[in-house]
């Protein structure tokens, strides 16, 4: 009976490490996964800003080209 729970039990230990095993393998890979979507996602990011910043630019740029220029009448 001893010997029987002992395999039991050796054999619940090791699905056990196997389960937390996994796991952690599991984490790291979301992890990096989480990396990866967080540098493209950056990326975009500065990208849209720095389209956004060059359009406000031109829009400045034409709105100070119009007739009357700037806002106080100069």
């Amino acid at each position: 009976m001893d010997k029987l729970r002992k395999e039991l039990e050796d054999s619940l230990r090791a699905r056990l490490r196997e389960a937390e095993e996994e796991r952690n393998r599991l984490t790291l890979l979301n992890c990096q996964k989480e990396e990866e979507y967080l540098d493209r996602y950056q990326k975009k990011e500065e990208e849209l800003m720095a389209f956004w910043g060059r359009k406000q630019k031109e829009l400045e740029e034409r709105y100070e080209k119009r007739p009357g220029g700037t806002e106080d009448g100069e």
